[in-house]
């Protein structure tokens, strides 16, 4: 009788192991399913329209969340974050040499192996748009969509080799909001995923958009300008005629957004600063890349002449050079050969100068009038014996 109810209940026991796996099978299914048409429906403009558009908000992706954890953090780091090799794998006394006056710095630059890409574009968010964190040190995505919005529509920007411009016949009263022109570029990157890709990656289009904003630029070079400015003290410097542009490839196997800066080094003389009295050049290129998850410089150069500063530096560099009188008495006369005759241009034409002259007449000219002479006498005591 035992083994009967054993039985049974290892029976009982199977059925509810199968059930409970059946249906554990149907809700993996159909958590499936409903993930597939959540994807389906995002993979479509209408899915940003319909939820975002015009709205104060952005897809809560990956990076808006790291964004919104990581404020703390940062805070507790704020003043390591002050020095670019936080960033960056570069000593941060690169700038500094011998006599502080001159930088001749030229090469690329990768990212520091401790940071990464999300650390990067959230920690200089965190430094150069504090007003953005005003409640409970969460972002204001509002905040960021307008500045995503003012960027992509101000600074010249190119996709693929092709100009972007934000165009709209509202726009030309000023009545199209920041918010829309964010849209506007949003929609236009959803618009190149669906051309490469199954998938519209929400994340990827935030972590673009703020790489767009101005943020990142401010953060490096003033970073830059601190280190210049504690090596050159006294004097101070600026970066003035600054040009900036932005590079985005997006096709099926490159992601890639390039930040370019330049601008010319203005550095003070005599703790005067001269805005038109430039003495060096900054500039740099920096890769985001998306698909690799990295960050660095492709090129990156500083260089500087601080003395080229003063003013009056091409009259100082004029007066020192001294244009030698020259001694004909201390010439050592060349040995010149017979079948050579070296000429000088004067006004007037080419003629041979006087010791090149003297040298062809040397000691071969004197032999040639003994024989001369020789012959003459000859000639004369033949005309005698006639």
């Amino acid at each position: 009788m035992n083994q009967i109810n054993n039985i049974n209940n290892i029976n009982n026991t199977n059925q509810i192991n199968n059930t409970t796996k059946s249906r554990l099978k149907r809700n993996k299914k159909a958590a499936q399913t409903l993930k597939n048409k959540q994807l389906t429906k995002q993979n479509n403009e209408n899915y940003y329209i319909n939820n975002f558009y015009n709205q104060p908000s952005l897809p809560n992706t990956k990076i808006i969340k790291y964004i919104n954890s990581h404020y703390n953090e940062y805070q507790t780091n704020v003043e390591k974050t002050k020095n670019l090799s936080f960033y960056f794998d570069i000593d941060d006394n690169f700038i500094s040499n011998k006599n502080n006056k001159i930088i001749n710095f030229n090469q690329s630059i990768k990212q520091n192996p401790i940071s990464d890409l999300n650390k990067f574009l959230s920690y200089t968010l965190y430094a150069k748009s504090k007003y953005f964190f005003k409640q409970n040190s969460t972002l204001n995505i509002s905040d960021l969509k307008e500045q995503i919005g003012k960027d992509t529509s101000r600074i010249p920007l190119f996709i693929n080799g092709d100009s972007y411009k934000f165009i709209s016949k509202e726009d030309e009263n000023g009545g199209t909001s920041f918010i829309e022109k964010a849209d506007y570029f949003n929609l236009m990157l959803i618009n190149y995923f669906k051309k490469t890709s199954k998938n519209i990656d929400y994340n990827l289009i935030n972590q673009i958009g703020i790489a767009c904003c101005q943020n990142i630029l401010n953060q490096i070079v003033d970073l830059i300008l601190i280190n210049m400015l504690n090596v050159l003290a006294p004097e101070t410097c600026t970066f003035l005629n600054t040009k900036i542009k932005i590079e985005l490839t997006l096709d099926k196997n490159t992601k890639i957004c390039k930040r370019f800066y330049s601008s010319d080094v203005i550095i003070s003389y005599n703790q005067e600063l001269d805005p038109e009295n430039s003495c060096g050049r900054f500039e740099f290129i920096l890769v985001i890349d998306y698909i690799k998850n990295i960050y660095y410089f492709e090129k990156f150069i500083l260089n500087y002449d601080a003395d080229k500063c003063d003013p009056n530096y091409e009259e100082k560099q004029k007066s020192k050079i001294n244009i030698p009188k020259m001694n004909t008495s201390k010439i050592n006369m060349p040995k010149v050969d017979k079948d050579i005759l070296v000429p000088f241009t004067v006004t007037g034409g080419i003629v041979a100068t006087p010791f090149i002259l003297g040298a062809l007449g040397g000691k071969k000219y004197n032999k040639i009038k003994k024989i001369d002479k020789i012959k003459k006498n000859k000639t004369k005591k033949i005309k005698r014996i006639n």
